[in-house]
């Protein structure tokens, strides 16, 4: 689980204008989603992207559709009480109405009931996009912001394989391109790739060594790479972040000092390259 924090830091792109607070349920909203699942081996990670194509009445309650881009089936029924401050939904097929996301949410409550994985929420930050008040919510090794919805798996808060790499890498409200930073509670959530295409959303693996690292630990790419490497601690913060230009290695050992599990993200004109390491 500790692997999921990591993906806090991969959100979005550029900010523009933000005439008020962004709502979940906003018709203009489009979601970017790239997931890799390591069961895959080397073939590309797969790009979703999710937007509202309509409403429906259900038990004369209105609902938007929330559809991905390759199909016209919904895949959700979306409504949102914003003086609650609750999101609802209910699947095509299923009669029964749930709780989406609900903001109002104190530390130590349970979303949702699963024995076998119970999804407790442990934290509770405020970040601002535009000038306005967002909530940012932890569950373990999820995370939930207030009108953009969970950053990692697709809209539900779920348990999942802990190696599973998935995260929203592009959110657009009212054709904006949502960037959010709020050093104060470590989270900056911006590098980005709307134009991100599965041809190259992941590139050729990059090589750490050694690893556990020490001062001489160097990570090496098959070919030279130009982009921004980012390093992040379980949290989800960034310790480190370097620009790389047409370059086959980088040392990174001596810029770590903490003891405990990291993780590094390339983003460049080639692609993604993600991993992991531990300073003992």
């Amino acid at each position: 689980m500790i692997r999921l924090y990591t993906l806090l830091a991969l959100l979005l792109c550029s900010y523009t204008s933000q005439a008020q607070k962004i709502r979940f349920t906003d018709t203009t909203n489009e979601w970017t989603y790239v997931v890799k699942n390591p069961f895959n081996g080397p073939l590309p990670a797969t790009v979703y992207v999710f937007r509202y194509t309509g409403d429906s009445i259900v038990n004369s309650i209105s609902y938007q559709k929330l559809t991905e881009n390759r199909t016209t089936v919904p895949i959700l029924l979306v409504r949102e009480d914003t003086l609650a401050g609750k999101v609802y939904y209910r699947s095509v097929r299923d009669t029964a109405e749930r709780i989406l996301y609900d903001y109002n949410m104190a530390i130590g409550d349970t979303l949702g009931f699963s024995e076998s994985c119970p999804i407790i929420l442990d934290t509770v930050y405020t970040i601002y996009i535009g000038g306005y008040a967002h909530k940012l919510q932890l569950y373990g090794g999820q995370a939930v912001l207030e009108g953009i919805g969970i950053l990692r798996e697709i809209f539900n808060v779920v348990c999942t394989h802990p190696d599973m790499w998935g995260a929203v890498e592009c959110f657009k409200n009212k054709g904006n391109i949502i960037t959010v930073t709020d050093s104060r509670s470590g989270f900056t959530l911006s590098p980005a790739t709307c134009l991100l295409s599965v041809d190259d959303a992941v590139m050729s693996p990059a090589t750490l060594s050694p690893n556990p690292i020490d001062e001489t630990s160097t990570l090496r790419f098959k070919t030279p790479v130009t982009g921004t490497l980012m390093i992040t601690n379980a949290m989800g913060q960034v310790v480190a972040q370097v620009q790389l230009q047409q370059q086959y290695e980088v040392r990174i050992g001596h810029r770590i000092s903490a003891p405990g599990v990291y993780f590094y993200r390339f983003s460049g004109v080639d692609g993604v390259a993600t991993g992991s390491f531990v300073k003992e």
